[in-house]
């Protein structure tokens, strides 16, 4: 008996750790794909494209020597002033439920940089026209890496999402971690 009662105590037990860790809730899904930058297509950050080319003005990559987790980050230096931009969502892809809300986070750092360094979300229709475009706080001067926020709010009429990193004037900065 002393048994059976043992087998019901320890089942109970496990029971209960089994349902204490099924209820825990889990952490929010990354909707960006390779929102570190590890991962490599073609010798470039999987599912990210250069919004505005590398030329005479600035130079865009995928930088192997600074990071703020991991081991890459996306770089922009700009020589001239201009408007530079990495992004993803471009393929149209980037679906999110209306009414649903959400913050885009990613960390950011900066040398020397003129005007500004921020994330940007733009919310697309289906023809393609943008709806809005709101920024991210803003980081200039030089930084080490930090945090910025996007709070937001899908609104009706948008089809889909891009997300740009940007640098606006002269420099350079570092995006990396996004989420």
């Amino acid at each position: 008996m002393a048994r059976s009662v043992f087998r019901q105590f320890v089942s109970i037990i496990l029971l209960l750790i089994t349902a204490c860790a099924a209820a825990q809730p889990s952490p929010p899904t990354n909707l960006a794909p390779n929102a570190g930058f590890e991962t490599a297509d073609a010798g470039a950050p999987a599912f990210w494209a250069q919004r505005t080319p590398s030329d005479t003005d600035r130079t865009l990559s995928w930088d192997s020597q600074v990071s703020h987790r991991g081991e890459r980050s996306l770089k922009i230096e700009n020589t001239g002033a201009v408007i530079s931009r990495w992004r993803w969502g471009h393929l149209r892809d980037a679906t999110l439920e209306i009414g649903s809300r959400g913050t885009l986070r990613g960390w950011i750092k900066t040398e020397n940089v003129a005007d500004s360094a921020f994330l940007r979300l733009y919310f697309m229709d289906s023809a393609d026209q943008i709806l809005r475009q709101p920024d991210s706080s803003k980081v200039s001067g030089t930084t080490d890496w930090t945090e910025v926020q996007l709070p937001f709010t899908v609104r009706t009429g948008t089809a889909f999402v891009m997300i740009c990193s940007r640098t606006d004037g002269h420099r350079r900065a570092w995006f990396d971690d996004l989420s």
